[in-house]
């Protein structure tokens, strides 16, 4: 594989103070960019983007406040970002109880929009560890669960209804799409799992993460899947069960999707090594057989929770960050072959600093991917932005 180089987005002056879950995409084609500004409280903010040629061009726009444990995920030609909290996880970002989001658009210049909504639309509640996914064909953004104010754990179910084609300036809509029988099957209230979108079977995929037992909170190894989703009306749960031997539970694990596979890597659980009982195990799931298939593991297989891993192609997937054995942040980069395992790599140049908790998202058009935010040794909370050709 080609030899591959970070590039620092340098963020200055008043900006969003970094974020723990940070995010980690590929977005359209743009190196060093400058932000500058102030928070959404304060509209007399903007940032500063530095063209091809180097020069400065001053955009003025609102940024995002400093939060974690937030959810961001490809739109197309967009970025989502969504939740998290601010401080200690007892200060939350938005209005009152509802939860906010953020665009970010990448070209012809970066910057944020806050999302808008339309008039009498409904909003999720402020939140934390929720899962979200993309439908590719529709180009709706899925949202479930998650922990709330008072450490109350959520597991319902929301749809933004988006479009193939992203208009922030646009205003959008919110919709449930937890089942509303008093009889319906549904996940257990739960935080940090994984989460996909199969787009030919219009289905969304949820495995693990940590759940209310009634007593405690758990590990989970299970599997559920929101069927029929083009019509939210008939949407349902239903239990996912595997015909094979399945993964040890776990939650904060990386979880991508590749065709019909489902794979995920990694997660914090009972049984796993070092003082936060990390994995480094990998498996594959076929949606169609119910077949877990593990891995073998090299020393190249990253022992991680809370790394976020972007799928490149339908084979390959690059790794970045997460938290190891020792309950620190690395800056491990690795590259996932279905058919050969971890690879260790190497990038060209500086790298982002040790981070955990992001997120990945990828740009098929110019082929970069995005590390924005988390937390490092200190810890202390990120606000930088780095970019992988």
């Amino acid at each position: 594989m080609a030899r591959s180089n970070f590039g620092v987005v340098r963020l200055t002056a008043a900006r969003p103070s970094g974020y723990i879950s940070h995010s980690f995409c590929m977005l359209q084609g743009w190196e060093l960019v400058v932000f500058e500004g102030t928070p959404m409280t304060n509209s007399a903010g903007g940032f500063i983007f530095a063209d091809e040629n180097c020069a400065a061009v001053t955009i003025n726009t609102q940024l995002p406040a400093n939060r974690a444990g937030h959810s961001a995920i490809s739109t197309g030609s967009e970025a989502l970002l969504c939740g998290g909290y601010t401080t200690n996880q007892m200060s939350w970002p938005g209005n009152g109880n509802d939860m906010e989001c953020w665009w970010f658009t990448p070209a012809p210049y970066p910057r944020f929009d806050f999302l808008k909504l339309k008039s009498g639309s409904p909003v999720p509640t402020v939140r934390w560890g929720h899962a979200m996914a993309e439908d590719p064909k529709l180009g709706h953004a899925l949202l479930f669960g998650g922990i709330s104010k008072g450490s109350t754990v959520l597991n319902d179910c929301w749809v933004l209804q988006v479009s193939n084609s992203v208009d922030p300036s646009a205003q959008y809509e919110w919709l449930s799409c937890t089942p509303t029988a008093a009889t319906a099957l549904k996940p257990m209230p739960r935080y940090g799992m994984g989460a996909v979108f199969q787009e030919s079977s219009q289905s969304f995929f949820l495995y693990g993460g940590f759940a209310w037992t009634g007593t405690r909170f758990a590990s989970m190894s299970d599997m559920w899947v929101l069927e029929d989703f083009a019509d939210i009306l008939k949407v349902k749960w239903s239990q996912v069960n595997a015909v094979s031997d399945k993964p040890t539970t776990r939650g904060f694990h990386a979880m991508w999707l590749s065709g019909y596979t489902i794979f995920t890597h990694g997660g914090q659980c009972t049984g796993g090594a070092g003082i936060s009982s990390i994995r480094s195990d990998t498996w594959s799931f076929d949606v169609f057989t119910k077949v877990w298939k593990q891995f073998g593991t090299s020393d190249a297989s990253p022992a991680a929770s809370s790394l976020a891993v972007a799928p490149l192609s339908s084979t390959v997937a690059v790794a970045f960050g997460g938290l190891g054995s020792d309950n620190s942040p690395t800056t491990d980069c690795v590259y996932f072959d279905a058919k050969s395992g971890w690879t260790k790599a190497d990038p060209a140049g500086a790298r982002p600093p040790r981070s955990a908790g992001h997120s990945a998202l990828y740009d098929n058009d110019s082929f970069q991917m995005l590390v924005s935010f988390g937390v490092a040794l200190g810890p202390r909370l990120l606000d930088d932005e780095w970019s992988l050709d």
